[in-house]
């Protein structure tokens, strides 16, 4: 692979690449940063000039991850080749001859019917960020390992703790040679300095346990290379917000609205989300202001999105003259005031408990769709659950108590919940009279 390519491998990416020449199924799961795609596009290459007539399918979860990342690798590779190489490379093909060629798919195209056709005696099947990709993919790709020389190489982040990816390293282990790469494992971190500045860093990690704790699902899939578990008391997967923040965007209609958690000093950030239909538009938040300054904040960002039509803030604390302030100036602005009773006291001990459980059910359908931030990412995978004997529903761990695990307060998750649950006049948990929302501000002290 060097002599044609140049390629500058390191231990496991020649541990990965000895594994697919050898081994007919290869499943690696790996940190973030260790140059999977970089490797998987230059055994495309060495596949197709390996084996005459032989032909290489690719898939990932997204067109943006396949044309964007593998086949981005793919065209870099063709063109800083060493020495001269067949065919030629296009955006998501690779062409030597009718019979001899590399296609890359999103996994969307992957019908079953859709691979009846593709059979050679050496076929190779790359499936990158294995994770996010559909078991019925798996199976309709299975369609290509009918010889006995085939080839199927799986990679990616070990985000779902579902799924074959997953069973690769699981029940179907006896299938697969399984490579893991942990941060690690890697050269900049067995170095203990940056030799190789496009593979993960110390720094990165630091970040990464900085931002989402050292025992988070975040830092366990990409940087200890570890499935995270689905607990009885995670209330919402790692997986399945990465499902969303992979999902491809095709509705950009729909209501525009807002949440904001706010907060005055300390630690805690006030969290600010605005989404257009099922999709994040803005995450954002900011520590250290006093309720007016944070009233102007969000004024100024308001005056780029002119279509909210609804602005859900939590009442509680700074929260209610914040809301004071923006009603008295005509913005749509709707209190939720988290502590105050839920549509069904006997499932739910309070609002919050209601909207954090709708917001997972949000996830678990797949009826959001990215980008999503990191750090919002982290702090939506945080919050646990637990069940008592008084309420039928889940019981939703504090704010406080979600703060001591990771170090910091869950603002942009709670703004996000808040943006993207509705006050619309069936939900009645929202909608408080005006005698109540005196009793509210009274009781923080505001006329």
């Amino acid at each position: 692979m060097n002599t044609f390519l140049g390629a500058d491998l390191w231990q496991k990416q020649i541990e990965i690449a000895e594994s697919v020449r050898d081994h007919r199924r290869t499943a690696v799961k790996s940190c973030h940063g260790s140059g999977k795609s970089y490797l998987a596009a230059r055994i495309v290459i060495w596949f197709l000039h390996a084996f005459a007539n032989s032909i290489v399918l690719t898939t990932a979860p997204t067109q943006n991850q396949v044309k964007n990342i593998l086949w981005r690798n793919v065209n870099a590779a063709f063109q800083e080749k060493k020495r001269p190489l067949l065919g030629r490379c296009l955006q998501t093909q690779y062409d030597i001859d009718p019979s001899w060629y590399a296609l890359g798919f999103k996994s969307e195209d992957t019908a079953a019917d859709r691979f009846q056709g593709f059979h050679a005696e050496n076929a190779l099947v790359v499936i990158d960020e294995a994770a996010g990709v559909d078991d019925r993919v798996y199976e309709a790709l299975d369609a290509v390992m009918t010889s006995e020389a085939a080839r199927m190489l799986l990679i990616g982040n070990p985000t779902n703790p579902t799924g074959e990816f997953n069973a690769a390293f699981g029940s179907n282990r006896s299938l697969y040679n399984t490579i893991t790469i942990k941060a690690s494992d890697t050269p900049n971190i067995q170095a203990g300095k940056t030799i190789r500045p496009y593979l993960i860093t110390q720094q990165w990690i630091d970040d990464a346990v900085e931002k989402h704790g050292a025992d988070s699902p975040y830092v366990k899939a990409r940087v200890d290379a570890e499935f995270p578990t689905i607990s009885e008391n995670n209330l919402i997967p790692l997986a399945w917000v990465e499902r969303a923040n992979a999902r491809k965007i095709d509705d950009h209609s729909g209501v525009m609205e807002a949440g904001l958690d706010p907060a005055r000093m300390g630690t805690d950030q006030t969290g600010f989300c605005i989404r257009h239909g099922m999709t994040p538009l803005l995450e954002t938040a900011w520590s250290g202001l006093d309720t007016m300054e944070t009233v102007g904040k969000v004024r100024t960002i308001l005056s780029e999105y002119p279509g909210v039509s609804a602005i859900k803030i939590d009442v509680i604390g700074i929260g209610a003259g914040v809301y004071d302030r923006l009603h008295e100036e005509g913005y749509p602005v709707v209190p939720v005031n988290v502590s105050g009773k839920s549509s069904d006291p006997e499932r739910w001990p309070n609002l919050r408990h209601e909207l954090w459980w709708e917001f997972r059910e949000l996830f678990r359908t797949d009826q959001i769709s990215g980008p999503i931030d990191d750090m919002t990412i982290g702090q939506i995978t945080a919050p646990r659950y637990s069940y008592n004997s008084r309420h039928s529903g889940a019981i939703i761990e504090s704010k406080d108590d979600t703060k001591k695990r990771l170090g910091r307060s869950p603002d942009r998750a709670e703004a996000m919940m808040l943006a993207f649950l509705t006050p619309h006049s069936s939900r009645g948990e929202f909608e408080e009279t005006p005698a109540e929302l005196a009793e509210v501000f009274a009781s923080m002290g505001i006329g």
